[in-house]
C-alpha cells in the first residue's frame, strides 16, 4: 500500500509572513523574497501533484483490492453453494450459471458445477424434492400446444441434475427438452454420476451446454416456430470424476429425429 502524504509542511506560516510583508513594496524578481515566493510555489505545486498521484495510487489499489477479492470469491468453494442442495442436505459443492445468447435473448444458460459430494458418508440415497417449480422461456407456449401431455412429450429439464444438487426452483437451471432427450440425458450422464457421488467419490467439474433449435419447419406458422425455437434439440456434457485418471470426459446428446416431427403445425 502507499503512504499517505502530510498536508503540511515545516515552517509555512513564517516563510508566509515573510513574504506577506513583502508584498507591500514594489517586488524585486532578484530578491530575497521573490525567491521565497517562488520556491514555495514550486513547493506546492509539487504538493499538488503528489497529492493527485496519493489519489490515483488508492484508486488503484483499491481497485486491486477488489479485483483480487472478488477472484477469491470466483474460487471459493464456501462463496457460492449450490444455489438449492437436495438430497436430504446430503451434498455440498458449488455451481453457476452463465446466460449464453439464443436468437437474440439470453434464455439459454451454461451450467458450471464443481466439487460436488457427499456431506455425509452414511446416506443412503440421493432422494429429494426437486420438481420444477418455476417455468423457463418458451414453457407456456409448449403447454399451449399441448405437446406435454402427448408426442413427443416435452418436460422442464434439469441441466444440473436435481439429485446431484440441482434446483427445480431455479429458472437458470431449467430448459424444455422432450422426454427423449431427457432420457438420454440421465441414461448417458446423471445415473452414472449420481452412483458415483453415492458411493463417495467426488465430481471435480461437470458442465453442461444447452443447444436450443434456431430455426423452424417449413410447414410451422410463425407463432409455432417461435416456441420450437425455444426448445432445445442437444445438450453436451463434459465431466471430470476424483479418480486419478485425470480424464475429462465430453459426452453429446441429442434427440431422436422423431421428436421435430411430432411437432404441430
Amino acid at each position: 500500500m502507499y503512504t499517505r502524504i502530510d498536508h503540511t509542511t515545516e515552517n509555512s506560516t513564517s516563510q508566509l509572513a515573510l513574504a506577506s510583508e513583502s508584498l507591500r513594496e514594489p517586488l524585486n524578481p532578484h530578491s530575497e523574497a521573490a525567491t521565497q515566493l517562488q520556491s514555495m510555489a514550486n513547493e506546492s505545486l509539487q504538493i499538488d501533484r503528489l497529492h493527485t498521484y496519493q489519489r490515483m495510487a488508492n484508486a488503484h489499489s483499491e481497485k486491486q483490492e477488489v479485483t483480487q477479492l472478488q477472484h477469491l470469491a470466483d474460487d471459493s468453494d464456501s462463496v457460492m453453494q449450490l444455489k438449492a442442495i437436495r438430497g436430504g442436505g446430503y451434498l455440498k459443492g458449488t455451481v453457476k450459471y452463465t446466460p449464453q445468447n439464443n436468437n437474440g435473448s439470453n434464455s439459454a444458460y451454461l451450467m458450471e458445477a464443481s466439487n460436488i459430494e457427499l456431506k455425509d458418508p452414511n446416506v443412503a440415497s440421493l432422494a429429494g424434492n426437486h420438481s420444477p417449480s418455476v417455468d423457463p422461456p418458451g414453457w407456456t407456449g409448449i403447454q399451449g400446444l399441448g405437446i406435454t401431455k402427448k408426442a413427443p412429450f416435452y418436460k422442464r429439464m434439469h441441466l444440473l441434475n436435481g439429485e446431484l444438487g440441482g434446483s427445480g426452483a431455479d429458472v437458470e437451471n431449467l430448459a424444455p427438452g422432450s422426454t427423449d432427450l431427457n432420457n438420454a440425458h440421465a441414461k448417458k450422464v446423471e445415473n452414472k454420476l449420481q452412483k458415483y457421488v453415492l458411493n463417495g467419490g467426488k465430481i471435480l467439474s461437470y458442465n453442461v451446454w444447452a443447444f436450443y433449435r434456431t430455426s423452424g419447419l417449413n410447414r410451422m406458422s410463425s407463432t409455432t416456430e417461435n416456441i420450437y425455437k425455444s426448445s432445445l434439440h442437444s445438450i453436451c456434457c463434459e465431466y471430470e470424476l476424483d479418480d486419478g485418471t485425470n480424464m475429462i470426459q465430453k459426452i453429446e446428446i441429442t434427440e431422436d429425429k422423431q421428436t421435430a416431427q411430432n411437432w404441430p403445425d
